[in-house]
C-alpha cells in the first residue's frame, strides 16, 4: 500500500499533472479541481487510486471524492501543485465554461467555507428550543441570553462571513470586501430604514431593506468588487495608489450596493425562498418524497451545496426548514440501508468493508459520498433501491410535517434537529422515517440483489514483456533532462524523451487513440494489453492552441504500429522559443514491475526504445 503522499502525487499524475491544474479548492469530502483540459484526465488511473472513491464532473470541476480525509488530500496536493482556492481572476479570459457552471462555482466556493459556522449557530438555537422543554434551562435567565447571542451571531452577520469566503473565491482584497458588505449591515443604516426616512446617494433613492441573514447580495457584491479593484488600479496614479484606490473602490462599491447590488440580490434571495416554500406548500409531502429521491443524484453531481442558500434563508427567517433538509435525511440514511444490506449479503471481503465502514459514516456523521461511490454507484441495483427507500420515507417525513431547525449533516446522530420541542410526538414520526428509510432500503436491496465484478488488482494482463517503438526520428534522452518538473520528476510516468529531427508522430505500438486534446500538442494510446502511453510534443505547446499541429488520427480510431498519428511544423516551434523535447511516458506505470529504456543517443523510427515487464 502506498503512502497517502504517493496517492496524492499519483492523483496529480492522472488529472493531467501540475501543468494541467489551474486551481483546486475542497469541501467536506472532494478536491475540485479547475482543469485547462479535462481530456487529459486518466480517468482509469484516477479510479485506481487508493484513496479516490470516486469522481464527477460539475459545475466546470472536476471532483475527486476523498471522503473524510479530504482535508490531508487537500494538504498534500497543495504542496505538490503548488496552487489553491487563492488564484482568484487570473486566468479569467481562459474559463472557457457556460453561464451555468460559473454560477454554480460562484456559489458553491462561497458558500462551502461558512458551512460550519451556519451549523454550529443552528445547533446552539436548536439548543435553545429543547433545553428549556426539558427542564434543563430557563428561557429568561442570562445563560439563555448569553447562548441566543451565540446561536444568532453567525447569521445576523452571515453577508460578512459569505464576504469573506467570495474574497478568496474571486480573489479580491479581503478587508474591502468585509468593509463593503459591511455597510448592508450597519447599524446606522437599519436606524435609518426603521425611521423611514427617505435616503438617496447622488440622486439615486436606497431601498428599505434589510439585509443581516442574507447571502445572495454579499457573493454579487465581492464578484462586482473584483472588476471595480482592477478598473480603479487602472486609473490611479503609483504615488496615490495607496490611499486613492481604497477609496474609489469604496465610494463606487458602496454607492452601487446600497442602490442596485443591495435591493436586486434581496429581492433575488426572497423570489428563491418564496419559491421553494411555494413549492413546498403546494405540493406538501410530494416535494419531500422528491428530494428523498434524487437529493443524492445531486450529490454525485456536486450540486448539493446549491441547495445551502436556501436552507440558510429558510432557517434564518423562519426559523426552520421543510422540504430539502427532511428530504435528505431520507435520502441519506437509505444509503446506509443498501450499505447494510450489501455488507450482509456480499462474499467479497474489500467491499464487505468497504459497505460497513460506508453505512457507519452515513448512520454517524451524515457523509454519504463514501457509500454512493464505493457501494450503491458501482453495484447499482443498491442505488435504485435507496432512491425507492428515500422517496418513500420522504414521502411519510412531508405528510408528518417533519421540519428541521439546523442544518448539520442528517444522520442518526443529529436527528435531534428534527424534533420540535413543543410537539414531542415529532420524535416518533422522526424515528418511524428514519426507520422505513433504512429498512425499505435493506430490504429492497436484498430482494433485487447486485452483481458484483470479480476481483481485481486493476492492472492489465500484460506478456512477461512489451516493448514500445521510436514515434519519431531524434535523440533520446532521459526525462530529468526534460525542463518541467511533471516529466522530470515522473509525476505524468516513467519513460523517456526524444529530441526530434522532424515533425512526424508514428504509432509506437497498435492501440486506440484515447486522448487527443483540441490544442493536439498531445496524443494517449492504449493498447490491447492495457499500457496507456502519452506522447507529448514539447514543452507548453498548449498555449499554442493547435496551431502549427494536424492530427491524422482522433480519439476512438484504432491504429497500428508506423501508422502516422500527428504533424508539426517543427520549425515554427523553434522559432517561437518552444522547447520541442518530446516525452513519451507509460501513464500508468505504477502498474508494472520495471520499465526498461532500451536506446540512448540518436534513434530511427521504429526502433525499440522501451520494454515493459509485468
Amino acid at each position: 500500500m502506498m503512502s497517502y503522499d504517493e496517492a496524492m502525487k499519483d492523483l496529480v499524475q492522472a488529472v493531467g499533472g501540475k501543468e494541467n491544474i489551474d486551481n483546486v479548492t475542497h469541501c467536506t469530502t472532494r478536491l475540485r479541481f479547475n482543469l485547462k483540459d479535462d481530456q487529459l484526465v486518466d480517468q482509469k488511473k484516477v479510479e485506481n487510486n487508493d484513496a479516490v472513491l470516486g469522481t464527477a464532473n460539475s459545475g466546470g470541476q472536476y471532483q475527486v471524492i476523498i471522503g473524510t480525509t479530504v482535508e490531508k488530500a487537500y494538504n498534500s496536493i497543495v504542496k505538490i501543485v503548488g496552487v489553491s482556492n487563492n488564484k482568484g481572476n487570473e486566468d479569467k479570459e481562459k474559463d472557457s465554461r457556460n453561464i451555468f457552471s460559473k454560477i454554480i462555482d460562484a456559489i458553491v466556493g462561497s458558500m462551502a467555507p461558512v458551512v460550519p459556522a451556519v451549523i454550529g449557530c443552528s445547533m446552539i438555537k436548536l439548543l435553545l428550543i429543547i433545553l428549556p422543554q426539558i427542564g434543563v434551562l430557563s428561557d429568561t435567565g442570562t445563560t439563555y441570553r448569553f447562548l441566543q447571542i451565540i446561536g444568532d451571531g453567525g447569521f445576523y452577520f452571515l453577508p460578512l462571513l459569505v464576504a469573506a469566503s467570495a474574497s478568496r473565491k474571486f480573489g479580491t482584497n479581503l478587508s474591502l470586501s468585509l468593509a463593503i458588505v459591511a455597510i448592508l449591515v450597519h447599524p446606522d443604516l437599519l436606524d435609518i430604514f426603521e425611521e423611514g426616512i427617505a435616503m438617496n446617494i447622488f440622486g439615486i433613492p436606497v431601498t428599505e431593506m434589510g439585509y443581516t441573514y442574507s447571502v445572495i447580495p454579499a457573493i454579487i457584491m465581492v464578484w462586482l468588487m473584483s472588476y471595480i479593484e482592477k478598473g480603479v488600479d487602472k486609473i490611479t496614479p503609483t504615488v496615490t495608489k495607496n490611499f486613492l484606490s481604497p477609496l474609489l473602490v469604496l465610494l463606487i462599491s458602496g454607492a452601487i450596493a446600497l442602490t442596485i447590488v443591495g435591493p436586486a440580490g434581496g429581492w433575488a434571495g426572497e423570489v428563491v425562498a418564496s419559491g421553494i416554500l411555494t413549492i413546498y406548500e403546494s405540493t406538501g409531502w410530494f416535494s419531500v418524497a422528491i428530494i428523498g429521491v434524487f437529493w443524492n443524484v445531486f450529490v454525485m453531481l456536486g450540486m448539493h451545496h446549491v441547495f445551502t442558500p436556501v436552507i440558510i434563508t429558510s432557517l434564518a427567517s423562519g426559523g426552520f426548514e421543510g422540504m430539502i433538509m427532511v428530504g435528505a435525511l431520507a435520502a441519506n440514511l437509505a444509503q446506509a440501508g443498501a450499505c447494510l444490506a450489501v455488507a450482509l449479503r456480499t462474499k467479497n471481503k474489500k467491499m464487505k468493508q468497504t459497505a460497513g465502514v460506508s453505512g457507519a459514516s452515513v448512520l454517524i456523521g451524515g457523509i454519504t459520498e463514501p457509500a454512493l461511490y464505493g457501494v450503491t454507484l458501482p453495484l447499482r441495483r443498491p442505488l435504485i433501491a435507496s432512491m425507492i427507500g428515500g422517496g418513500i420515507a420522504g414521502a411519510f417525513a412531508g405528510i408528518m410535517q417533519i421540519v428541521a431547525y439546523s442544518q448539520a449533516a442528517p444522520s442518526l446522530v443529529t436527528t435531534l434537529q428534527y424534533i420540535d420541542g413543543e410537539n414531542m410526538l415529532s420524535i416518533l414520526w422522526v424515528a418511524i422515517t428514519c426507520a422505513l428509510s433504512i429498512g425499505i432500503t435493506f430490504v429492497l436491496t436484498l430482494i433485487l440483489g447486485f452483481k458484483e465484478e470479480a476481483n481485481s488488482t486493476g492492472a492489465a494482463e500484460v506478456s512477461a514483456k512489451s516493448k514500445i517503438v521510436s514515434p519519431l526520428k531524434g535523440e533520446v534522452i532521459e526525462l530529468s533532462q526534460i525542463k518541467d518538473a511533471v516529466f522530470s520528476e515522473e509525476l505524468a510516468g516513467k519513460g523517456i524523451a526524444i529530441i526530434p529531427d522532424s515533425g512526424e508522430i508514428y504509432s509506437p505500438v497498435n492501440a486506440v487513440v484515447t486522448v487527443l486534446p483540441s490544442s493536439k500538442h498531445a496524443i494517449g494510446l492504449k493498447t490491447e494489453n492495457g499500457i496507456e502511453l502519452l506522447i507529448h510534443v514539447g514543452i507548453d505547446t498548449v498555449e499554442l492552441n493547435g496551431e502549427y499541429f494536424e492530427n491524422s488520427v482522433n480519439v476512438g480510431d484504432q491504429v497500428k504500429e508506423g501508422d502516422l498519428l500527428l504533424n508539426f511544423n517543427i520549425n515554427k516551434l523553434r522559432e517561437k522559443g518552444f522547447e520541442i523535447s518530446t516525452p513519451i511516458v507509460i501513464t500508468n506505470s505504477n502498474e508494472y514491475k520495471t520499465i526498461e529504456t532500451k536506446k540512448m543517443g540518436a534513434v530511427q523510427v521504429g526502433e525499440d526504445i522501451l520494454h515493459i515487464d509485468k
